[in-house]
């Protein structure tokens, strides 16, 4: 499957599960959910600059970049990734929302650690 296949599927199961809720307060966007969100973008920014920082004999782990992708190919996949994670996010009723919030940063969160003891520094 796709990069933009996955995207789309994600987006789609989004709307869908937006759909069955009526409640607005399971909808309103409140500033627990914009601290959760912009953490998760911080996540994925420095999960970013650490693969632009990556130099041979190391290399990329993600199957959907490749072992040496090209900086363009890295700053258009986190940027796709940091939109649909804040669309799905902003669809989802709470408190998924907060779930899938809460997931993304711990997974990202595990991902920086894991590059920073492998030696891969965050340079800007």
């Amino acid at each position: 499957m796709t990069m933009a296949k996955y995207l789309a599927a994600l987006a789609c199961l989004s709307l869908s599960a937006n759909t069955t809720w009526a409640d607005d307060d399971a909808q309103r966007w409140t500033t627990l959910d914009t601290t959760l969100e912009v953490t998760t973008q911080l996540t994925l920014a420095l999960d970013m600059v650490q693969t632009l920082n990556i130099r041979p004999p190391r290399h990329e782990n993600n199957v959907l970049l490749g072992q040496h992708p090209s900086d363009g190919t890295v700053v258009a996949y986190f940027a796709a990734c940091g939109l649909a994670h804040a669309g799905i996010a902003y669809l989802l009723p709470r408190p998924y929302r907060n779930i899938w919030q809460f997931t993304a940063i711990t997974f990202e969160s595990a991902i920086v650690a894991h590059n920073f003891r492998v030696g891969l520094q965050i340079h800007f």
